[in-house]
């Protein structure tokens, strides 16, 4: 997994904690810096290939697979852990799988 897709899909979690729903690719475009719409939709293609996230042709439909947060990719930080702890008690352990 590249840094930048790294990145998109940490910002897709905190997003979805936050909102209950999918980032728009424009919120992802302006979290990221990227210039167009086109490299987030490159950079969500290659995450839906390595079968990371699941998404359909509908707006904000884009869905975390289980077991395929950034915690399964790399060991988290304390201050991550601890924000993974309070997503895990706010939204509940299932949806938070971090292995």
């Amino acid at each position: 997994m590249t840094k930048r897709q790294r990145d998109a899909l940490r910002f897709i979690e905190r997003y979805v904690a936050e909102h209950g729903l999918a980032p728009s690719f424009e919120e992802i475009r302006i979290a990221l810096g990227i210039k167009n719409k086109s490299g987030v939709a490159r950079i969500m293609a290659a995450l839906n290939e390595r079968g990371i996230i699941a998404s359909t042709i509908m707006s904000r439909s884009t869905q975390i697979q289980p077991k395929a947060t950034t915690f399964g990719f790399f060991e988290p930080t304390p201050s991550q852990a601890l924000e993974l702890a309070e997503a895990q008690r706010r939204y509940g352990a299932r949806a938070w799988s971090a292995a």
